[in-house]
């Protein structure tokens, strides 16, 4: 019930955020890959979506990766929900803004997002944008441990080193 919980309050978050304009502009896209991921995001293609989010990232003033983002999130993406983290995080294209970003860590995490989960175990872990929390860092490590992320196996397996 809580990850449910969790996915809808990030949710909220998104849907709070200022509407984006209509489709990404694909014919802006030189490349003819990029252009094609562009038309697959627009007809709502989530895989589409993430892998053109990943190839834009740090190109221009980033405002279609924002996009993808938020559209990605509204529509349940953890994906989205992390890359909004991050840029809330960063303050780069959002307010720099903790409290919003460790929310939509949690949801992404919730949802079952490896990433968002290893790196909530980070924060936890050093103490730096949430409070040292060991045990959580511990049970986030777990979690995409079990889902075979590699750092996380090592991170659990040093701190038991007589297991």
């Amino acid at each position: 019930m809580r990850r449910v919980r969790m996915a809808f309050f990030a949710l909220g978050l998104v849907a709070a955020a200022p509407a984006w304009p209509g489709p990404l502009p694909c014919e802006a896209f030189e490349n003819l890959a990029a252009r094609h991921l562009c038309d697959r995001a627009n007809n709502g293609d989530p895989e589409a979506a993430a892998a053109l989010a990943d190839r834009l990232d740090g190109d221009d003033d980033g405002r279609e990766v924002l996009q993808l983002y938020r559209r990605m999130a509204a529509a349940g993406d953890p994906r989205g929900l992390f890359g909004l983290a991050q840029l809330h995080r960063d303050g780069t294209l959002l307010p720099h803004d903790q409290r919003t970003a460790l929310r939509l860590l949690h949801a992404a995490a919730e949802l079952g997002l490896v990433e968002a989960e290893r790196e909530l175990a980070r924060i936890y872990e050093r103490g730096l944008e949430a409070d040292l929390d060991l045990p959580e860092a511990a049970r986030w490590y777990a979690r995409a441990a079990a889902q075979g992320d590699a750092e996380s196996l090592l991170k659990l397996a040093q701190a038991r080193p007589g297991d």
